[in-house]
Order: C-alpha cells, then structure tokens, then sequence
C-alpha cells in the first residue's frame, strides 16, 4: 500500500520520536540526497525526527530545510588540512553534545571519517549507510574505517557485497529507499505534450531521456554511440538532463558535445540543464535508458521510471541489475552498443512494446521500494541499533 501523497507523514502517534542526526556534505546533489528529502516526507511513519549536519552549504540544504528540516552548517574540511578537520569534529561533537540524538547516521566515506569522530568522542552510536560501492583501494575509506561505526546498512545487495573487504565481521542489512510515486497523470493533464512541444518533440518523435551526473561512468558515451548508428532516422530525439556541478563535468560535457558533432548528431540532443520537473520529464519521454560504465549501486532514477511507467534500459550490472528485467526493461551489456542499437531501433518501429514494457513497471516500483514499508524497515534497524548498544 503506497503512502497518500497528499499527507506523507500522519501515521505513527502518541510515541516519543526516535532522534536520527544525519552528517552529509552537502557540497554536491544526486540520488542519496533526494533519498534523503524522502526521509524526511516520510519519517513520522516510522516515528523517527531527523537532524541534518552538513559540511557545506548547498542545494541539498536549501531543499532541506524547505521541508521543515533542522539543517546546521559545521563546515567543510579536506583530510590534507588537520586542522579543518579538528575545527569540524569540534562543532559536530559540541552540536550532538546539545541536540542528544539517539543514533548517528553517515552517508559517506568523507563524513565517516571528518565528521563521524565527533559522535564517537559525544557517545552516541553510529550507524554506516553505504550509498556506493566501496572502492577495494580507496585512501579516504582507510581514514574512514578507522572510525568503526555500531552498525550497517546498504541499499542494495550490490553495495553491501563491498563492505565485507572493510568490515569482516559486517552483516549489513539491505534496505532499499523508499520511492514515492509521481502524482496521477490526471492531474498533470495535458503536461505530456506541452514539455515534448517546448522541447522541440513532437507526438511522433521516439523521445530518449537520460537524466543523471555528467559524469563518464554513467555511459552517456555508449549511448551517443548506439544513436549515431541511427543518424540516418528522423524520427528520435535524446533529451540529457543533468547540470554541471564542477569543472571536470564541464570538460566531459563539451566532449560530449564535441563527440556528438562529429558523428553527426549533435542537433538531437536537447541539454537540458539541471531539472527541478523530472517526473514531467518522465511523463513526457517514451523510454529512459542509462548504460553505466561500471555497477550502480542503486539508481534512483530508475526507480523513477519505472514509476513514470517508462520502460528502462540499463546496464546489466550493480543494484539496479536486481531490480530491472526484462517483463519491464531490457539490461545489456556496457560497451555492446549494437545491442543497445537494435534494441532501440526495435522499439522505434514499433512503439506499442515499450509502452506494454512500461505499463508493468509501476506495480514492481510499488513492491520493492514503497515509502510505508521502507521507512518502517529503516525505523526498525535504527531502533535495533541503539537498543544493541544500550544494553
């Protein structure tokens, strides 16, 4: 049963709320923080008040605190410079020494290590929610697995399966996010064709989106491949959606564009920027397709779609492997653009298949990833946590 919309947070009452502090950075934006604003939707339905330190100011902490959430700025910090570090455990430790939360959750490498001392040395158990494959010879997770932390939680099997060359002993506990549905196409009446017209789509144009980083690993170039094979068709249109954060996405855009340029594609494809609207974006595409370089740990985006009723073409590969098959999507091979070609091409001469693909994703987004479930799944394990180490 999917949470209602319209009050995501009346359920649990009459209960003393358990106090979740969360440490994130807050210097750049994707699917953790928007996993995290769905925190914060849903967390009275499992009776927990969030807290959120974050050691840059930003987007995430300006929808944050839109929400209603408690946001404090503690300040960024490099590990190459101690003494930014021991400013930032000094405000964490004087912070949670005040607020008393229950548990602490770090979201990343860096906030284990720069910011997760500061709940160690103010007493309060910490919990590991590994968001991303642990790299096998990552400098930063060596500071960081010096702060050893009460417990885990991984939201895949994939990403969990990477803990254990940290942590022998780690059993975490796989908790996938929870993922609202879009509100009712009814109420967007009529938005499927004003997006495709302000975008330069028309009812007949087989419309590609991506929405993700601009980033190398999440494939835009195997894309761009498999389309340029298509250069001679008329009839698509690939919409990228996703703005520069820092200077090295900068620089893989305008090889991007570059690239597309010379196989002669360049005028289809929309860059559309940073997006506020995606499910919009959704609504109004006939397929999302994003073949990663290596394993995504999760995918929110995919999970997205999948709600967006958009069939789904992915890497088969990482934690979106677990969750996409081929009753709503289709996962290739990285790198094998001619079947990532003909898969396309298929669908662009008949479009009835991807909306029958389609069609099927909503009810499994519903199955794995509803907020109810997975937020009271989330309240249990931290409830465990700080009951473990209290006794």
């Amino acid at each position: 049963m999917t949470a209602p919309q319209q009050s995501p947070n009346s359920g649990t009452r009459g209960c003393v709320p358990l106090k979740v502090a969360h440490l994130c950075a807050g210097n750049l934006y994707g699917g953790v923080e928007t996993f995290l604003e769905s925190f914060v939707r849903y967390e009275k339905l499992a009776g927990l008040e969030s807290r959120f330190l974050v050691g840059w100011e930003g987007r995430q902490s300006e929808r944050l605190r839109a929400l209603g959430a408690k946001v404090d700025f503690v300040g960024g910090a490099r590990l190459t410079r101690p003494w930014q570090v021991i400013q930032v455990r000094r405000r964490v430790r004087a912070l949670l020494s005040q607020c008393r939360p229950d548990v602490v959750v770090v979201h990343s490498g860096w906030t284990q290590a720069v910011m997760g001392p500061g709940a160690v040395t103010a007493g309060i158990p910490m919990v590991l929610w590994v968001h991303n494959e642990i790299p096998p010879r990552s400098l930063l997770h060596q500071f960081a697995r010096r702060v050893k932390p009460s417990d885990w939680i991984a939201n895949s099997h994939f990403t969990a399966e990477t803990i254990a060359a940290w942590y022998p002993s780690a059993v975490p506990e796989v908790i996938y996010y929870p993922v609202p549905a879009p509100e009712p196409v009814s109420v967007r009446s009529g938005s499927r064709e004003l997006m495709r017209i302000g975008l330069g789509a028309t009812a007949e144009t087989f419309v590609i989106l991506q929405a993700s980083r601009l980033e190398d690993w999440k494939g835009h170039r195997h894309l761009l491949k498999a389309l340029s094979a298509l250069k001679t068709r008329t009839d698509w249109v690939w919409w990228i959606a996703g703005g520069v954060q820092r200077p090295e996405e900068e620089q893989y855009k305008s090889e991007l564009i570059r690239e597309a340029s010379a196989a002669g594609i360049a005028d289809r494809i929309r860059w559309l920027g940073h997006r506020n609207d995606l499910p919009l974006l959704l609504d109004a595409c006939d397929v999302y397709a994003q073949i990663n370089t290596t394993p995504e740990p999760l995918g929110l985006v995919f999970v997205e779609a999948m709600h967006a009723g958009r069939p789904v073409i992915c890497a088969n590969s990482g934690g979106i492997g677990e969750i996409v098959d081929d009753s709503f999507g289709r996962r290739v091979t990285p790198g094998d653009s001619g079947a990532l070609t003909r898969t396309l091409e298929a669908w662009m001469n008949d479009r009835s298949e991807p909306r029958r693909l389609g069609a099927r994703g909503p009810e499994c987004a519903r199955r794995l990833f509803d907020p109810e479930v997975q937020m009271r799944a989330i309240g249990t394990k931290l409830r465990k946590v700080v009951e473990a180490v209290s006794r």
